[in-house]
């Protein structure tokens, strides 16, 4: 389970809890079946689409782009 806010992101897994706040992302891109966030150039946290709802979908736009500056300039959405 993932749990996003003006904080940041805690996953929920059956072994434990993770929590990372905004500033551990140095960017996001956007695909056709998730968002990347890129913590470094080998590490990243994926949030899959395909159980979000259009309007999921917008809200978590505008959060990636108000808490992480940089959006990869490869990003495709569809």
């Amino acid at each position: 389970m993932l749990l996003l806010n003006d904080e940041g992101i805690e996953s929920t897994f059956a072994t434990g809890k993770s929590q990372l706040q905004w500033r551990a992302y140095k960017s996001y891109r956007e695909t056709a079946r998730l968002f990347v966030l890129g913590k470094s150039p080998d590490r990243a946290t994926f949030i899959p689409k395909r159980a979000m709802s259009t309007q999921q979908l917008e809200e978590l736009r505008a959060l990636l782009g108000a808490q992480i500056p940089t959006k990869a300039t490869t990003s495709q959405r569809q």
